[in-house]
């Protein structure tokens, strides 16, 4: 299953990676996967209603989640770098993260005219 899943995501949406991902490129593998479910997540909790904050929690907390099941497969395989792994998933996250964070702080500083406040003091 998680072979099968792997596959799909290096076919479809990491297809610019060399097809063996080894260390770097796995690195970079973790990092996208993380980041584009992360932003994937937070869009559909927020297509659902859901709270602004519950949603940016739940879409970490899932990935970073998955992110670990994967590396706890990966530890029962005996492979190597799973602590790297780990913190190339934990970037991934926190930098998707930190851009709906500040799309969000844009969006709302537009939306309560508090930009052309500012501008105007300029």
């Amino acid at each position: 299953m998680i072979q099968r899943t792997a596959d799909f995501l290096q076919k479809h949406f990491l297809f610019f990676l060399p097809e063996n991902l080894t260390h770097p490129w796995d690195y970079t593998a973790h990092f996208l996967v993380s980041f584009m479910g992360v932003i994937l997540v937070f869009s559909i909790c927020r297509l659902l209603r859901m709270n602004f904050k519950l949603s940016a929690i739940i879409a970490s907390v899932l990935m970073f989640s998955a992110g670990g099941v994967k590396e706890v497969s990966d530890f029962k395989l005996n492979k190597n770098g799973i602590a790297e792994d780990l913190l190339s998933d934990a970037l991934g996250v926190a930098l998707a993260l930190c851009l709906i964070i500040m799309s969000n702080r844009i969006k709302t500083r537009f939306r309560t005219g508090a930009s052309k406040k500012y501008y105007r003091k300029i």
